[in-house]
Formats: C-alpha cells, sequence, structure tokens
C-alpha cells in the first residue's frame, strides 16, 4: 500500500514536471512564429535579432553608411535629412543594445557589405568601472568575440549563462514581453489613457518625415516607431543638474573588443568610423589624444561635448524630434565634408 502511494505520487510529481517542460516548448514554438512574422520590411521587434533581419529585407543596393548603437542611433539618426543629400544610410540603432552586443550587430552589418560601418556609443564606456552591457540577448557571436579579447571571467560567465538561459524565447524576450502587457494594461488605465490622448492632440499636427509604425507611453514621454527602423521621441521631459566628470582609467579590454571590431570591419575592405555619442547635462573631462593612440581607427569623432540646445531634448540622454533633425543636419554635413561617402 505503501509502496502504491509512492508510486502513485512520482507518477504525479514527473507529470506535472513534463506538463511544464510541454507548456514551455508550446510557448517557444508560439513565440518563434510570432517573431517570425512579426519582422518584415515595414514592422520588427525592437531587439536586435529581429532588428537585423529586418535590415537585410530593407537593404537592396550598397549602402554608404549603416550606423549601429543604442537608442540613441535609433532616435538621433533621420535617414531622410542624409538622403536628401545623396548620401545612403541604414540605421542600425537598437534600444538598449550596448558594446556587449556589437560583436553580433556588426558581423551583420559586414553581410550587407556598405561602404562604412558607424560605431555609435558614449565614451565613459571604454573608462574603468563602465558596463559592457546588460547581457539581455546575448547571441553565440558576442561571446565568441568576448573570449577573444580577454574579457573579464565575470562577463564572460553572466554572458555565458544569459545565453543559455535565453535559448527559451520566453526567457529570451520576457523584457519585449512585459513591454506589451505594460502597454495593454495602460489601455484600461483610465489616467494614463487620458495622459496619452491629450500628449497625441497635442502633436498630431507634428509630423515625422518618417512613417510611423506605433505611437506609445513611455516614462520618458510618447514616442512613435517608424517602419524604417527608427524612432522619434516628443516634447521636453526632464529636469537635469549639469554633471562634470572626470575620466581617468582608460578599460583597455573593451578597446580591445572595439579593436577587434574594427579589424574584422577593415578585412572586409570597409571603412569604420566610431562617433562618441553627445549628452545632454554631463561634461566628461578625459585625455582625448590617449584613446586615439588606442583605437585602431583614424575616423574618431568625437561629438561628447557637443552643445544642442536644451529644448532639442526629450530627456538627458535622447534628443526630441526637432532635436534629431539638428543633429542629422549637423552629422550629414560633417560625413559629406569629410567622408564624401567614400
Amino acid at each position: 500500500m505503501n509502496f502504491y502511494t509512492f508510486n502513485s505520487k512520482n507518477k504525479y510529481v514527473m507529470s506535472i514536471i513534463i506538463s511544464f517542460f510541454i507548456f514551455i516548448l508550446l510557448i517557444d514554438f508560439v513565440l518563434y512564429f510570432y517573431i517570425s512574422n512579426k519582422t518584415n520590411k515595414s514592422t520588427y521587434i525592437e531587439e536586435k535579432i529581429s532588428r537585423a533581419k529586418h535590415m537585410k529585407l530593407n537593404i537592396d543596393n550598397q549602402k554608404d553608411y549603416i550606423f549601429i548603437g543604442s537608442s540613441r542611433v535609433k532616435y538621433h539618426i533621420n535617414s531622410e535629412i542624409f538622403n536628401n543629400k545623396n548620401i545612403d544610410i541604414f540605421n542600425f540603432g537598437v534600444s538598449g543594445r550596448e558594446l556587449i552586443d556589437f560583436p553580433y550587430m556588426v558581423n551583420k552589418a559586414i553581410d550587407e557589405n556598405p561602404k562604412n560601418i558607424v560605431l555609435n556609443f558614449s565614451i565613459d564606456k571604454l573608462f574603468k568601472d563602465s558596463k559592457l552591457g546588460d547581457y539581455q540577448q546575448i547571441t553565440y557571436t558576442d561571446i565568441h568575440y568576448l573570449f577573444k579579447t580577454k574579457q573579464d571571467s565575470e562577463i564572460i560567465k553572466n554572458a555565458f549563462l544569459s545565453y543559455v538561459k535565453n535559448l527559451h524565447l520566453i526567457s529570451a524576450y520576457s523584457v519585449t514581453i512585459n513591454e506589451k502587457i505594460q502597454m495593454f494594461y495602460n489601455k484600461f488605465n483610465i489616467q494614463k489613457k487620458s495622459n496619452v490622448i491629450l500628449t497625441e492632440k497635442k502633436i498630431k499636427n507634428i509630423k515625422p518625415n518618417c512613417k510611423v509604425l506605433k505611437t506609445y507611453s513611455t516614462k520618458q514621454g510618447l514616442v512613435s516607431n517608424c517602419t524604417n527602423g527608427e524612432g522619434v521621441m516628443y516634447g521636453i521631459n526632464f529636469n537635469a543638474e549639469d554633471k562634470n566628470i572626470v575620466l581617468n582609467q582608460i578599460n583597455e579590454t573593451h578597446i580591445n573588443l572595439i579593436n577587434s571590431l574594427i579589424k574584422e570591419i577593415n578585412s572586409k575592405n570597409i571603412n569604420i568610423i566610431i562617433i562618441f555619442d553627445p549628452t545632454y547635462n554631463k561634461s566628461f573631462s578625459y585625455d582625448l589624444d590617449k584613446l586615439k593612440s588606442l583605437i585602431k581607427s583614424k575616423n574618431i569623432i568625437d561629438l561628447t561635448n557637443y552643445k544642442i540646445e536644451k529644448k532639442y531634448w526629450a530627456n538627458q540622454s535622447h534628443l526630441n524630434i526637432y532635436g534629431r533633425d539638428v543633429y542629422s543636419e549637423y552629422l550629414s554635413d560633417y560625413f559629406r565634408n569629410n567622408f564624401n561617402s567614400k
């Protein structure tokens, strides 16, 4: 009797475990088809794998430049302004993606054989106490470069654990799923819904020079995603005190990663340009000459302390719809005068 009871309990436990794994596999299966169908020439999911596929579907000729970076590239670079000056570009900026994600993104850009690849990031990423990234969507390519460039063992361990965990799509897309749930919830949150409607009324006459895929509310205000992968932020949604930051200790392992990517890009006869992103309220002090001596590229554009008026910023880190145009005008002129889409 006891044996029978014990055996029944084992079967019950096993059936729960098996059911759980079947449930997880079923969700992975559903997510796989959702992601595949969601990514095409005009729609995508805001993560680097979907955006890489979206880029591939949209590029049918050799681009002059492919811009790679985080949300700053996504929201700062207006391809229409470049195109109006006969500079053909693609904006491969993905929200939340940082140096740790660059190996995958660079290799996908190389596949498109552009004339130039432009890496964009904040200069403080090259100094001590700065993280490579958040490990949210690590790929095999990213891990390969971490080993290749002898990054810290803790970084490699965390990246590998994230890679294994994200083999299940429900884990890999947990942030995206959470954002979708939050957006759905906000539809029934009367206060937030009213704020969004009021804000949308305020911007209804503001027309981005890109085809809008969707407009939604974030903690930083109202945002539009465009079908070409770019994005637009509206308004001025912050108060910030100026910060003066002294950067002393260069992180040479981070620079090793950049140099490894530069070497890979150059080996494909593609030119490399590096841009240090501007921010609104942070003034950095650093030894630029020392950095330039370590980074193996002669094309370094330091816009760290490039000043743009507050009215052009949506928050401390991102330009709004008007600042996006101001920045793109400046950068496109700089490229035309200094690189000539070579």
